[in-house]
């Protein structure tokens, strides 16, 4: 039987032409296209009228647009929630591209395409540039962001190209509150344009070394330096000169200085300089006569210290910048302190003081005032740092970890000894082993600590510590 062609459509009795075919084509697609629309007014009606997140206050996902943008970080994929976000529902997309102030958030996640449309929907809303990853450069593809400097708020570059970093410093940023840079292994002078950061608050610098121009920012409140590299130590400004620095910044409230000047020669400067708003003040440094500068330092608000020695020191160099130190502390009507003083490989002495607490609230405060002394080889360092500390309110309490033996003609026994004798005001010493209580009470020797009224093992202890511990008790 021969085949017979079946007709376009069955309801059709005759046969069209092509034209007629077409024309029924395209009656029937804008048939479609109209119940499309239909299908999705119907589908927005049901998403503002039924759906819990189309009732949403628009200053609420403005709230939630904003915190997704400053959580991204430098994984490209986060990106997709902003943008998935503007395409819940109409409602949704018109609140995010009514708000330019999310679009400013640039990571280095960012593709040229992403630069381009956040660029344009944040039209003239200040810019965030955040590269934080330590493995990449800035990439390329955000280059064309230099070209809007005066709309930069943040800027926190790691390994900064030179070319951004040039047209930062050179141009300037009207806008910039907080800028963050570090090199990639490279020595960089950092020379700010003069009134080319009025706003700027926040600065850290690693890796950086740094001129007296940052007296040009005035409106400073917080400022990092961390030099790094010793090679260029030399190249820094001096303990003076960078007093200098602050009696420029009168707004400043958090000062963090690693490795930030050369080290102070001679006598301590009588010059001072007061900051009436600082509250912070870090200083880590390989050399302890660079602490001096806490001396010449008038903060009547300062809430917190921190001075962390990493070189070696002499006592003819750390005595008269520990009694420097000490001199300005103002007289607190309660406090409390621990001293530290480990013996043995990995020598050091710290201090840590509380203002206004006892000793057992200290536990859950940070300290007013900590300094340690690293690894000195002179133990008179070190026994200037704990007896030359001023007398609190509640007895001083004593950490003693040791690794070194009992022994009469042993170096650093005498010495040691010496500095315990001078802690008239402990009462109370911990310890981590019964070799450290060994050292610290020896059978030969008077008792070193004459106020001594507590001892804390803070370890687990096998038989023979419990017979030494049982000995010891019946001597106390």
């Amino acid at each position: 039987m021969a085949h017979r062609e079946q007709a376009p459509l069955s309801c059709f009795s005759n046969l069209l032409s092509k034209e007629q075919v077409d024309m029924k084509i395209q009656s029937l697609r804008l048939r479609i296209a109209q119940i499309n629309d239909e299908i999705r007014s119907l589908e927005e009606y049901r998403n503002n009228r039924y759906l819990p997140v189309s009732k949403l206050p628009p200053e609420v996902l403005w709230t939630i647009f904003e915190s997704i943008a400053m959580t991204i970080g430098d994984d490209l994929e986060p990106y997709s929630d902003l943008l998935s976000a503007t395409q819940v529902c109409r409602l949704w997309r018109q609140v995010a591209l009514d708000s330019p102030s999310i679009w400013g958030f640039m990571y280095c996640s960012v593709t040229p395409r992403l630069v381009d449309l956040f660029l344009d929907r944040s039209k003239s809303a200040p810019l965030h540039v955040i590269c934080t990853s330590s493995g990449d450069n800035v990439p390329v593809n955000m280059l064309n962001i230099l070209d809007h400097l005066h709309r930069l708020k943040e800027i926190n570059l790691i390994n900064c190209k030179d070319d951004w970093f040039s047209r930062i410093i050179s141009q300037g940023a009207p806008q910039l509150e907080s800028l963050s840079l570090s090199t990639s292994g490279r020595i960089v002078r950092f020379h700010p344009l003069a009134d080319g950061f009025p706003v700027l608050q926040h600065l850290e610098l690693i890796d950086f070394v740094y001129t007296s121009a940052l007296a040009s920012l005035t409106a400073l409140r917080s400022l990092t330096i961390n030099a790094g590299r010793r090679g260029h130590k030399s190249q820094l400004p001096s303990c003076i000169e960078f007093l200098a620095i602050l009696t420029s910044l009168p707004n400043l409230s958090n000062l963090a200085l690693i490795d930030a000047f050369t080290p102070l020669e001679g006598l301590l400067p009588s010059s001072s300089v007061r900051l009436n708003h600082l509250t912070r003040v870090s200083i880590r440094d390989d050399d302890i006569r660079n602490f001096g500068l806490m001396g010449c330092i008038a903060a009547p608000q300062l809430k917190a210290i921190d001075l962390h020695h990493s070189g070696e020191a002499s006592a003819e160099s750390a005595t008269p910048v520990v009694a420097a130190i000490f001199d300005k502390f103002p007289t607190f009507a309660t406090s409390c302190s621990e001293l530290w003083l480990c013996v043995g490989r990995f020598s050091f002495a710290r201090v840590k003081l509380w203002d206004g607490c006892s000793t057992n609230e200290s536990a859950n405060r940070a300290p007013f005032f900590e300094m340690v002394i690293h690894g000195t080889g002179d133990p008179k360092a070190e026994e200037s740092l704990l007896t030359l500390f001023p007398p609190t309110t509640s007895p001083a309490t004593l950490h003693f970890p040791s690794s070194i033996q009992v022994a009469t003609d042993d170096a650093q026994y005498a010495p040691l000894q010496h500095i315990l004798r001078q802690l008239t005001q402990v009462t109370e010493v911990r310890t981590i082993s019964s070799k450290g209580l060994t050292n610290l009470l020896h059978d030969t020797h008077p008792i070193s600590l004459p106020s001594l009224k507590n001892v804390f093992l803070e370890t687990r202890f096998n038989n023979t510590d419990r017979t030494w511990l049982s000995k010891f008790a019946e001597q106390l």
